[in-house]
């Protein structure tokens, strides 16, 4: 077991709102000149019922050795482009036995509906790269 101290405590790189690609730009910016901190790992299971939610922003790199891909034990429904952003919309726990089957007819194929939850959160993703001229 992992014991938290205060440089293992995970917190949100930004808390507000992120309007736009211009926005994110400006937040990135702030993690490479240090104003704002990156996340090292992902939230622990006991940790996330206080980090995922509403405003809450981590900024990370991929290549990092803790995060290759962010991980908050949240359903999330598959991702819609809008903009530069991949969104995500937070889908409830499946009911026991339900099971997510597709039925084929003729060329048409019916996929159950995806059970969203009535005051979801919606995850905005956004990658970019960072290219250093000296």
């Amino acid at each position: 077991m992992v014991r938290e101290t205060a440089s293992t405590v995970l917190e949100p790189s930004f808390s507000g709102y992120v309007a736009s690609t211009q926005d994110a730009l400006i937040l990135f910016e702030a993690c490479l000149n240090g104003t704002l901190h990156l996340i090292s790992r992902h939230p622990y299971p006991r940790e996330r019922s206080r980090l995922v939610c509403s405003g809450n922003i981590f900024i990370y790199k991929e290549q990092s050795p803790g995060i290759r891909r962010w991980t908050d034990g949240v359903k999330w429904s598959p991702s819609r482009l809008r903009g530069n952003f991949l969104i995500y919309r937070e889908l409830e726990e499946p009911s026991t036995g339900w099971k997510r089957r597709s039925i084929k007819r003729g060329n048409r194929r019916l996929v159950p509906p995806i059970p969203f939850t009535w005051h979801p959160i919606l995850k905005d993703t956004i990658s970019t790269e960072a290219v250093w001229i000296c």
